[in-house]
């Protein structure tokens, strides 16, 4: 895995165009997981053209983001949202779906976090300016009972720090 090599510039504008939404809606992903790595192992042709073109799309993405290319970023998080549907149809639901129209009018593309179905919703949006009002409609509206999270981009991947102070990288 290599990081994205973007500059701290490039980073600060593309955390001014996303938006995450927590949804509020749960779904355990274990049994989807499952499915998957079943239909995976069992050389399941659609299956493996699909987390292909999944792997294709993360290129791509790192690509788009160097770039600032958010117009692109977008279309790529679209066709990635496609794909999961594929992979599995229940990926999403109405309130994820009434969510995402409302969206649209703000945004360049969408998906859900993870295995889909609830959970966190990632939202590219146009501009500085539709990502604010974006978070304002969403958070008036509680659309699906969720709320818009604030977040910062990890500078040094996952770091687990535990009570005591100590921790493991």
């Amino acid at each position: 895995m290599q990081p994205v090599p973007w500059t701290n510039a490039r980073r600060d504008e593309f955390c001014e165009h996303m938006v995450l939404y927590n949804t509020g809606i749960q779904r355990v992903a274990k049994d989807l997981v499952r499915q998957v790595v079943s239909r995976y192992l069992a050389r399941e042709t659609a299956t493996i053209q699909v987390l292909h073109s999944i792997k294709t799309l993360a290129v791509e993405m790192s690509y788009a983001l160097a770039e600032g290319d958010w117009r692109h970023l977008g279309e790529l998080l679209d066709r990635h949202w496609q794909l999961n549907q594929v992979l599995d149809p229940a990926t999403t639901n109405a309130p994820i779906n009434a969510i995402l129209d409302r969206a649209r009018p703000y945004i360049f593309g969408a998906k859900l976090a993870g295995a889909g179905g609830g959970g966190f919703l990632m939202l590219l949006a146009r501009d500085p300016e539709a990502a604010a009002a974006l978070r304002g409609t969403l958070a008036q509206e509680a659309l699906g009972g969720g709320a818009p999270v604030p977040y910062r981009i990890a500078e040094e991947g996952l770091r687990v720090t535990t009570s005591g102070g100590n921790h493991a990288d």
